[in-house]
């Protein structure tokens, strides 16, 4: 004979797949935020731990970890306070959102029709993928236009205006196995034909 699903047993049913999702919920939070967000920027998962005791992004980021532990910990339901700490998770994101994807604009572009392809080998004639390589007017944060992966054959393409740039290569993400050099390649980057520039990086 078939159970019959009393209504209490319907109602512990449903609490116990909303506590479940309470758990993901706030699981995700914080793996997006120490996973997520730096491979969507490119950046080391330690930088995200600098960032929870860094002003101005700790305002952002600590309400949606604390906000994760919460969903994960608790299995009581308050309305209230679970609908108010979901609007502030929102708020976080739009604001990290523009924290992270407009600040990465900021500074003069220098997207053009002139051509750069930035050639990264290691010094045993291998290609080195899907690398950061940078570019700008001066060494640091690239302007618009500035900051491109290389592909499988280790060249990192960029359509700029013709000038003089640096090319250089961003720490956080550089790899491991990879000697950093300390000099900053110097390109005249021309509008009449595409400028060709390689780099070898020794090995460890």
């Amino acid at each position: 004979m078939p159970e019959i699903l009393t209504p209490q047993i319907k109602k512990n049913y449903w609490l116990s797949a909303a506590r479940i999702f309470r758990y993901v919920f706030g699981i995700g939070l914080i793996i997006f935020i120490f996973v997520g967000v730096p491979l969507s920027t490119s950046q080391s998962p330690l930088i995200m731990f600098l960032f929870i005791i860094t002003f101005p992004v700790a305002f952002i980021i600590d309400p949606i970890i604390l906000a994760g532990l919460y969903f994960m910990f608790t299995s009581k339901f308050r309305w209230r306070l679970d609908v108010t700490i979901f609007l502030i998770i929102i708020l976080c994101f739009v604001g990290l959102y523009f924290l992270i994807y407009q600040d990465n604009q900021q500074g003069p572009s220098i997207k053009g029709d002139a051509v750069l392809r930035v050639m990264v080998v290691t010094d045993k004639d291998e290609p080195v993928k899907d690398l950061e390589v940078d570019v700008g007017e001066t060494a640091g944060p690239p302007a618009e236009g500035g900051f491109v992966k290389t592909d499988n054959a280790g060249v990192a393409t960029f359509n700029i205006k013709p000038g003089k740039y640096v090319i250089f290569f961003n720490d956080s993400n550089f790899p491991t196995n990879l000697e950093h050099s300390d000099d900053t390649p110097t390109v005249e980057v021309s509008q009449d034909k595409p400028t060709e520039q390689k780099i070898i990086l020794k090995t460890k």
